[in-house]
């Protein structure tokens, strides 16, 4: 069975990262000084390497779907096994505690202690009996309880990976050669990790309190909606599906979400005014027309009506942003375009001070 991660994951049909709260056209209109500092703009700094990294291992998520499956042999520390488990308390099969063809990383940490590394040596086709006790900060139904998994070893993947070709890159993504994804896939990578790198730049004094309190608010509603579509409560939701040990540990969560999503707007903001980042009217219409085309509406108008022209704007600001760090890292991104990936082959809350980590 596998650990919950206490982190929030929002599944709404609502954006809330880009979404602007305030007055229609002037957000956030009052001085930001008294909330936030920025970074050093334009230049953001950048690891290449680790934008390297991230390429690689995009490569290897998709080739490592076409290694060979090992029938024979035991299983390694860093191995990914394919299993079958069955998991009773007191003789007796519980509710998560079974699955079939289940792919796992020995070493992920994905499953309780012991569950990994009791697989560690065993043959490959053997069926495993482990004794196991639920850790003290589990799901209150299951913490602390003694259980067995049986775990049938079905498979082993391949140790080394196949090199990437275009057939795999066409079946897996939405690119048709390795070139194509390869050249993509580092762009979206650098252009995340400019972003990130300036967020984590820039320094909140305090939250404003309306703004996060509508986030909030706005985000509760949402889930309370989720819960009574699916026939649940609230707490049965995010106990069960979400892996909160309580309502009170969710609404924390939601409260850090709130506080992340004005975070990146008064950033947003901030640095438009501080740096004098506008967008023309022609700008507007063309670059949103394409927001829109990507999400899936009909014209800009349709899509101003249904997310506001401020959160468009919002949005084409964060691009225009990512797209001046870029220009200033430029030297140094294409620096790195000689290089290859190897393994690749082409065929045919309230108003506080701040925590900055947030």
């Amino acid at each position: 069975m596998k650990k919950f991660t206490l982190a929030l994951v929002l599944v709404l049909a609502l954006s809330v990262v880009l979404c602007s709260c305030g007055k229609e056209d002037k957000p956030y209109d009052y001085d930001l000084d008294k909330y936030v500092t920025i970074g050093d703009f334009p230049n953001v700094e950048i690891d290449m390497d680790k934008v390297q990294e991230k390429v690689d291992e995009a490569v290897e998520n998709i080739a490592k779907q076409y290694a060979e499956n090992l029938k024979e042999g035991t299983v390694e520390d860093g191995d990914t096994v394919n299993i079958d488990y069955v998991g009773k308390i007191d003789g007796k099969e519980f509710s998560g505690g079974s699955a079939k063809g289940t792919d796992l990383k020995i070493g992920s940490k994905e499953f309780i202690d012991g569950f990994e590394s009791g697989l560690i040596g065993k043959k490959i086709g053997e069926k495993v009996d482990l004794n196991l006790v639920f850790p003290d900060d589990y799901k209150e139904e299951l913490a602390g309880k003694a259980v067995v998994f049986t775990v049938t070893i079905n498979s082993v993947k391949a140790r080394t990976n196949p090199d990437l070709t275009d057939k795999m890159v066409e079946e897996k993504t939405d690119y048709l050669t390795v070139s194509e994804f390869l050249k993509n896939t580092k762009k979206e990578t650098i252009e995340e990790m400019l972003w990130d790198n300036y967020l984590n730049s820039c320094k909140v004094l305090k939250y404003p309190k309306a703004e996060v309190k509508e986030y909030y608010d706005s985000m509760l509603n949402s889930y309370r909606q989720m819960a009574v579509y699916n026939g649940m409560t609230l707490e049965a939701m995010v106990t069960s599906f979400y892996g909160y040990k309580s309502v009170e540990e969710f609404a924390e969560g939601l409260a850090d979400s709130a506080m992340l999503t004005v975070k990146e707007e008064m950033i947003i903001w901030q640095t438009v005014r501080k740096h004098d980042i506008s967008l023309t009217d022609e700008e507007y219409k063309t670059l949103g027309e394409e927001l829109a085309k990507e999400a899936k509406y009909d014209s800009l108008a349709e899509y101003e009506e249904a997310t506001s022209k401020t959160n468009i704007k919002l949005q084409l600001y964060m691009d225009r942003i990512i797209e001046m760090s870029m220009k200033a890292n430029d030297a140094k991104i294409n620096a790195e375009d000689t290089k290859e990936t190897s393994g690749t082959t082409t065929d045919a809350p309230s108003d506080t001070t701040a925590d900055t980590s947030k």
